[in-house]
């Protein structure tokens, strides 16, 4: 073993060269997500960082990878399992199987429990528990960063409506629970809570999940006719949007909302009508 000395010209070397955080941010964005799981030992404010969910946001926004989430019930060891797959192992043809098997994150759920999705958005996941008592629970969950958390107890049994978004307005992910006519709110960033108002239409949904998109959830309901409610998440409110001018709808035709391209469609029937500006019919 050989024996160092410090020197004066050790002791006073210039420091080593560092990287501004912006360009850090933008680095990191860029990886992978196993990379960034293990990044979050390097530091603290490695680990804030890459637990931010505008972090988590600016990630996917750059990201070249979708993923595709599947919920399954094993018996043993008697639990639901949530995995998330990237999109294009699922999609090719090659060595399919070996690639399915290797989820990049997995969250197992008490089989007391039934597991639903409510919705994602940003990568963002959420969930609705509810057991033999009826009584719900809401889960967020970042298959990204493999952080959960769960949110505080409403104290409801099971609601009739229930929709996830993100207000862009006060940058805030929001979850939504409709029971007899109560509109229930959560805002993350509060962690809390709140009554809004009571719903404003006599009418029954036909699905009970709502559809998120441009800042607004969206659930097909009926009365003496089929229309679209949406609730807008930044100044939590409603607004009736007519469907478009097919005919006669009965129920015997296929109806349903979905999102493509960003923007709010109707499948009706075999055909769908896609509303290019929210809430604006003529569009």
């Amino acid at each position: 073993m050989t024996k160092k000395t410090l020197t004066s010209s050790s002791l006073h070397a210039p420091p080593l060269p560092t990287l501004p955080f912006d360009l850090i941010t933008d680095i990191l964005c860029r990886l992978p997500v196993k990379f960034l799981i293990q990044f979050r030992c390097v530091c603290k404010s490695w680990n804030s960082l890459i637990s931010d969910p505008k972090f988590a946001e600016k990630h996917l926004r750059l990201s070249t990878t979708r993923l595709v989430h599947t919920i399954t019930y094993s018996n043993p060891p008697h639990k639901y399992i949530l995995k998330s797959y990237p999109l294009h192992t699922v999609l090719s043809d090659l060595t399919i199987t070996n690639q399915i098997a290797h989820p990049i994150a997995q969250l197992e759920i008490p089989w007391k429990h039934v597991v639903r999705f409510v919705g994602s958005c940003n990568g963002v996941l959420c969930l609705l528990a509810y057991g033999y008592s009826g009584f719900i629970t809401i889960r967020l969950w970042n298959p990204s960063i493999r952080k959960f958390k769960k949110l505080p107890y409403l104290g409801k049994q099971q609601g009739e409506m229930y929709g996830f978004g993100y207000d862009a307005v006060t940058n805030n992910y929001k979850a939504v629970v409709v029971f007899d006519d109560e509109v229930n709110v959560y805002t993350l960033s509060t962690d809390f809570w709140k009554s809004i108002q009571k719903f404003p239409f006599a009418c029954v949904s036909l699905y009970s999940l709502g559809t998120f998109v441009s800042g607004t959830i969206n659930w097909l309901v009926s009365t003496t006719q089929y229309f679209i409610l949406s609730l807008y998440l930044g100044s939590e409110s409603f607004k009736k949007v007519l469907l478009p001018d097919y005919g006669v709808v009965n129920g015997f035709i296929y109806l349903h909302l979905e999102v493509l391209k960003d923007c709010l469609c109707m499948v009706v029937g075999r055909d769908v009508w896609v509303m290019k500006e929210h809430g604006n019919n003529d569009s």
